[in-house]
């Protein structure tokens, strides 16, 4: 991500009243980004649901399948990591990704 988008999202974030920008005590040129309460609020909304949906979903398929599907999700982000413009799509060099791109686009 450019320094050009990093402060876009960051000022839009300060708009939304999520994060508060502060000086850095060691040096005045930089800015600190940090979780305002209506942030760390929401981010432990966030936590807590995804905690909800694991917790259910591991009720409901076992600790082994759930592991597994863990597993293979992780694989999955690793291999077809989201872009800056919310698509997915293989990692070049992934030694998988000619073959994973070819079962993707059969389905």
């Amino acid at each position: 991500m450019s320094r050009q988008g990093a402060r876009k999202v960051v000022d839009t974030l300060v708009e939304r009243g999520f994060v508060l920008l502060e000086a850095d005590p060691a040096d005045a040129r930089k800015s600190r980004v940090v979780l305002s309460k209506k942030g760390t609020n929401y981010a432990r909304a966030i936590v807590g649901a995804i905690a909800s949906m694991n917790k259910e979903l591991l009720e409901g398929v076992g600790e082994d399948d759930f592991d597994s599907a863990m597993r293979v999700l992780g694989q999955i982000r690793r291999d077809f990591p989201t872009s800056a413009h919310g698509t997915i799509s293989p990692r070049a060099g992934s030694r998988n990704a000619t073959h994973q791109r070819r079962s993707i686009r059969s389905m």
